[in-house]
């Protein structure tokens, strides 16, 4: 027996199974992909955030520093200066404006003095000549302006700014490595961190007349460096070409090289990770460490270039992936279960809509099965009763053949019996001429009448047989009618034509009853004729009154003869009609039994179709388990 529990239970693991594998592939490919596309754009982001602060600060410094530079060759080119260093040199004798060494020396000290006013990050203005010598200096100490008197002016010419500066070309500018400040050779105290820019400067004849050179406090550009700080827990430091520490969270670690200490970049990061900050790329983020690195080197290709350097733990940088990261996984998870959820709750609707459609085609494929053998069962008794029905319509088929032959026959003989009465009026006329032909005529008349009387019971037997006949027809018709009712549509026009024959039974019943009528009367006049035959041979005188009672009773039997003769005429005629219905009915019983034997065949073919369709079900079953 088919197992329904077990089999919807497997079923229902198997859409689970099926529904868990279809969500779980497909939300783990799309998930991992968001996760790793949104990953990669948070890290994007996160570096482009290092890049861009690092950057910022970077060219931030440069601005800075290229303001300098301008100022440097603004001055190297200043009317002031050189109508000064023409007056030094009594080219032109400034005969024009009579303006003597000493008054361009002042006019340019203040136009130093007002520099620094506007530019507090300058330490130092200073010119000096081919020698070394400072002609010019203007100090600026904590937002005070100093012009320095000439006694304490000094001698730089074994200085390397000045021996660098001096070898340059005119319009080229010198930069420094950035140091703390030294006076007279000594460490300032406290620390000042300067970078020097200067510039050779020439006379009209391209003659070298000195150099300019401005002393800028590093502390400006150095507080910049915390804008390169892209997360609070960034670390911002700067270090010259040789990976010394210029500025350091750690100041113990900063101007290694002015106090002789290894305190070099070197000593806190891999040497490959080193090596690529002091190349001569500008601008880079390193991530082969456990912190995210990020550089921008100022003056690149440059003896004297500065990196300005920021580093950040990994952690930092990449905790927003990381709380998305964990977001992400919590909000797939949930949402997994409550898909799961969904779909469990939708296989457990579709599994009672599929108990609950199994049960009703289990139903009403059992009520088709019941209503298929009714049916079969009653196509058969249907077939039966059409082939018995056929038996009997062949059987009164043949009946009506015999009916019409015998009618034929009774035809002729009611013919012959008519030119009997013919004779008979013959004889007694005949009378008329001789009485004493009496006896023997009557004797004739007599032993014809005796012949009528014979013929007439014939026809009696005969009439009651096709009396019989019409009954059974009747019944026949009945039953056929009976039949056609039952047989529906298909039997609609049979039961016209049984209809049609039960009409002609009546009829031919009928006209068997004024047969036997006929015959009663003729019987009765063949009497009446024997009598009077008899008295006729018993008195010559009445003769001629029997003979004319005789020719008028043969007058009434010819003229019953001749009824006798129109009426078996008119049963054959209907026998015949009756014949060729009853071969139309045979007809029609035939293709109705035809049409019984084709539906029969139908009904075997949908019992088979069933049957295939009960094997497609258990295999379907086995499939599904």
């Amino acid at each position: 027996m088919f197992d329904l529990t077990g089999f919807f239970k497997k079923l229902q693991n198997k859409f689970l199974a099926l529904l868990i594998i279809s969500t779980i592939i497909p939300v783990s490919i799309l998930t991992g992909y968001g996760v790793i596309s949104s990953t990669e754009a948070l890290t994007d982001s996160a570096l482009n955030r290092v890049y861009s602060a690092v950057s910022y600060t970077g060219k931030e410094i440069e601005n800075f520093l290229e303001d300098v530079s301008g100022d440097v060759l603004f001055l190297s080119n200043s009317p002031t200066l050189v109508e000064m260093i023409q007056t030094e040199n009594n080219q032109n004798a400034n005969q024009q404006n009579n303006l003597s060494f000493e008054q361009g020396r002042q006019n340019l000290q203040t136009l130093f003095f007002n520099l620094a006013k506007i530019k507090p990050n300058y330490l130092q203005i200073r010119y000096l000549d081919e020698q070394g010598n400072e002609i010019v200096r203007v100090d600026s100490v904590q937002n005070k302006i100093d012009i320095i008197a000439d006694s304490q002016l000094q001698n730089k010419a074994d200085r390397d700014y000045f021996m660098e500066t001096i070898k340059l070309k005119k319009g080229e500018v010198y930069v420094s490595e950035v140091n703390l400040n030294r006076e007279r050779g000594k460490i300032e105290v406290p620390y000042k961190p300067v970078i020097r820019y200067a510039t050779p400067i020439y006379d009209q004849a391209d003659n070298k007349q000195g150099i300019i050179i401005i002393n800028v406090n590093a502390k400006a550009f150095i507080s910049m460096l915390q804008n390169a700080k892209s997360f609070e827990s960034s670390q911002v430091f700067l270090i010259n070409s040789d990976g010394y520490y210029l500025a350091h969270p750690n100041p113990d670690k900063t101007w290694g090289f002015e106090f002789n200490k290894n305190e070099t970049i070197f000593n806190d990061y891999p040497t490959s990770v080193v090596d690529k900050i002091l190349s001569n790329q500008q601008i880079d983020i390193l991530t082969e460490t456990d912190r995210l690195i990020g550089y921008y080197r100022l003056f690149p290709n440059h003896n004297n270039e500065i990196i300005v350097v920021s580093t950040t733990p990994d952690e930092t940088v990449f905790a927003s992936v990381t709380r998305f990261k964990q977001v992400a996984g919590l909000i797939v998870f949930m949402g997994l279960l409550i898909l799961l959820g969904v779909q469990l709750w939708i296989v457990q609707r579709l599994i009672n809509m599929i108990k609950e459609l199994v049960r009703n085609i289990s139903f009403f494929s059992t009520e088709i099965v019941s209503n298929i053998s009714d049916q079969e069962n009653m196509t058969n008794q249907q077939v039966t009763a059409v082939n018995q029905t056929t038996v009997a319509l062949d059987e009164l088929n043949t009946t009506s053949r015999q009916v019409a032959e015998q009618a034929v026959a009774a035809c002729v003989a009611a013919q012959q019996a008519l030119a009997l009465v013919q004779d008979g009026v013959e004889t007694v006329q005949e009378t008329h001429s001789g009485i004493s032909m009496l006896e023997k005529k009557v004797i004739e008349i007599a032993q014809k009448i005796t012949k009528l009387q014979q013929h007439t019971y014939q026809i009696s037997t005969i009439a009651q047989i096709i009396r019989d006949i019409s009954y059974q027809t009747n019944m026949l018709a009945l039953n056929a009618a009976v039949e056609a009712v039952r047989a529906g549509e298909q039997g609609k026009g049979f039961g016209l034509v049984a209809s049609e024959i039960r009409i002609l039974a009546d009829q031919s019943s009928q006209s068997v009853e004024n047969i036997n009528l006929l015959v009663d009367d003729i019987q009765q006049s063949i009497q009446s004729t024997v009598k009077a035959t008899q008295e006729g041979t018993k008195t010559a005188r009445n003769g001629v009154l029997v003979a004319q009672a005789t020719t008028e009773a043969f007058s009434g039997v010819a003229q019953a003869v001749n009824e006798i003769v129109m009426n078996n005429q008119s049963i054959s005629h209907v026998t015949q009609q009756q014949a060729v219905a009853i071969e139309q009915i045979l007809t029609a019983m035939t293709d109705i039994n035809t049409a019984a034997k084709r539906n029969a065949n139908k009904i075997s073919q949908t019992r088979t179709q069933t049957k295939t369709l009960n094997d497609s079900a258990v295999s379907l079953k086995t499939v599904l388990q």
